[in-house]
């Protein structure tokens, strides 16, 4: 099992070539990390979108990768959204935008909290949303979030750990985010 760290913003990379990934390592205690905030346009959400066909930085992550021969393979971890210290994260949501290769499924988790969200079945088009302790995404616009929020008093990072490949990501496009509330901005 490997972890490879596909997140935007942090630390500069020292990458040969300035290459996008892999990002510097995550650690909960750096100061780098500390030091991170939301950005205020986004408002009350961070997300992430993960463009496997697009994405030229990460495609070229994902080729070079195989080329090298240690490919992202079941079981493997995608470290795909940063978290900043005092938030409170309130639910999760994704939505598989472009669906990517047959037999492609993930699970997010939290890498320091280690709270665990559903599967997401990455090879069709499909979009949920769940509460931190959920067993089952929610597909109703009835449902309301589930389970007590999770205050982050320390940086954390949303891992994708990659719990079936098949035939690779395809030309996976996944939105995943998180519906959050800023302990330390004023209002927006």
């Amino acid at each position: 099992m490997a972890t490879y760290e596909v997140y935007l913003g942090g630390p500069s990379s020292n990458n040969a070539s300035r290459a996008a990934f892999p990002a510097p390592t995550f650690a909960a205690a750096g100061a780098a990390f500390k030091a991170m905030r939301p950005t205020q346009h986004k408002g009350r959400f961070l997300n992430r979108v993960l463009d496997f066909g697009k994405d030229m930085g990460l495609a070229h992550f994902i080729r070079t990768q195989l080329e090298d021969g240690a490919p992202v393979t079941t079981a493997d971890i995608l470290g795909a959204l940063m978290i900043p210290q005092n938030v409170v994260v309130h639910g999760a949501f994704y939505e598989v935008e472009v669906a990517g290769n047959a037999a492609l499924t993930m699970t997010p988790a939290f890498r320091v909290g280690a709270q665990t969200l559903p599967i997401i079945v990455c090879s069709a088009l499909s979009k949920g949303y769940a509460g931190i302790s959920e067993a089952a995404w929610s597909t109703s616009n009835a449902s309301v979030l589930a389970g007590a929020p999770v205050i982050m008093h320390t940086p954390d990072m949303l891992d994708l750990a990659v719990t079936a490949i098949g035939s690779g990501f395809g030309a996976l496009r996944l939105n995943i985010g998180l519906l959050i509330s800023d302990l330390t901005s004023g209002e927006y």
